[in-house]
């Protein structure tokens, strides 16, 4: 069995965490959503539910192209249309994370180092309400978001 290493946490200057994927699943956001879906169809609302996850999907696909071609956004995404997106991704990812809440061990790991360290949160895309609805916001010093900086990761 290999042993593993060990880590000085005293030479620790800063921790910095991915959101999506990484302190929720996306495995079950996607889950979530789905049954959001399908409750908004059955419920009669079908229409505006396939619109607004069109938009989120063209968006994630743009994301997708910019980071392919380098990673560099080539003008601000601060516009009108892409302040309605947000609140469109908030209705339908915010309560879902909420719902699904934090992978197991998060917040108690988060916590622990939040005692020792300082921890920031760099995401592609904005994370201050993820964040919120994991109930994990207060463990990190700052959150950045690659679409608001102008670059993407890994860049």
């Amino acid at each position: 069995m290999k042993k593993r290493p060990t880590i000085n946490l005293d030479s620790v200057k800063l921790i910095s965490w991915d959101v999506d994927g990484t302190l929720y699943s996306l495995r079950q956001l996607r889950f979530q959503i789905l049954m959001r879906f399908l409750h908004k169809c059955l419920a009669g609302h079908g229409k505006q539910a396939q619109r607004d996850l069109a938009s989120l999907a063209e968006y994630r696909r743009t994301m997708d192209r910019l980071r392919r071609d380098g990673g560099r956004i080539p003008g601000p995404l601060q516009d009108d249309d892409r302040r309605s997106l947000h609140k469109t991704e908030q209705l339908w990812y915010g309560c879902e994370i909420e719902r699904i809440g934090p992978r197991t061990g998060a917040q108690e790991l988060l916590t622990k180092l939040s005692a020792i360290t300082t921890q920031v949160a760099l995401s592609d895309y904005r994370a201050t309400y993820k964040l919120e609805a994991l109930g994990l916001k207060e463990s990190f010093a700052a959150v950045y978001a690659g679409e608001e900086v102008g670059f993407l990761k890994p860049n």
